[in-house]
């Protein structure tokens, strides 16, 4: 099924077959259409912005199995899931700063959310980078 978003300033229509409960490109929640189990939204989402030095683009990240590995203290399939995260959403995140984001959620400390586009292209994808270096 494909959703219009009512943002005026947005007005982008997506799919809801991948769909977390939040526009893609604007980020406004649509909990009525989120996936529920029990009645209840299931998954952990984190909203970081990948920028191109331009404006920043919302990009909302399902850590629900990236959790997971941390909670069980597999931080390799926690950045892997990450990466395999920013995949299905378009984007090749740099090896490091997916590590770095994840051990920070180990750590118990905040990652970085502001990612940027490096302009390289691996996998026909783009290439998105912690900010803070990684």
């Amino acid at each position: 099924m494909n959703k219009r978003c009512t943002n005026s300033y947005c007005r982008k229509t997506f799919s809801t077959l991948n769909f977390d409960g939040h526009c893609p490109w604007c980020g406004k929640a649509y909990p009525q259409l989120a996936p529920a189990v029990n009645g209840t939204c299931r998954g952990a989402f984190i909203k970081l912005q990948a920028t191109n030095g331009k404006r920043p683009m919302p990009l909302w990240i399902d850590l629900t199995e990236v959790l997971d590995h941390i909670r069980a203290d597999r931080r390799l399939y926690a950045a892997k899931a990450l990466h395999t995260q920013f995949q299905v959403r378009g984007y090749r995140a740099d090896l490091r700063s997916v590590l770095n984001f994840c051990r920070a959620l180990q750590d118990g400390k905040q990652p970085c959310t502001v990612w940027h586009k490096t302009g390289e292209i691996r996998d026909n994808l783009p290439v998105v980078k912690a900010r803070d270096g990684g």
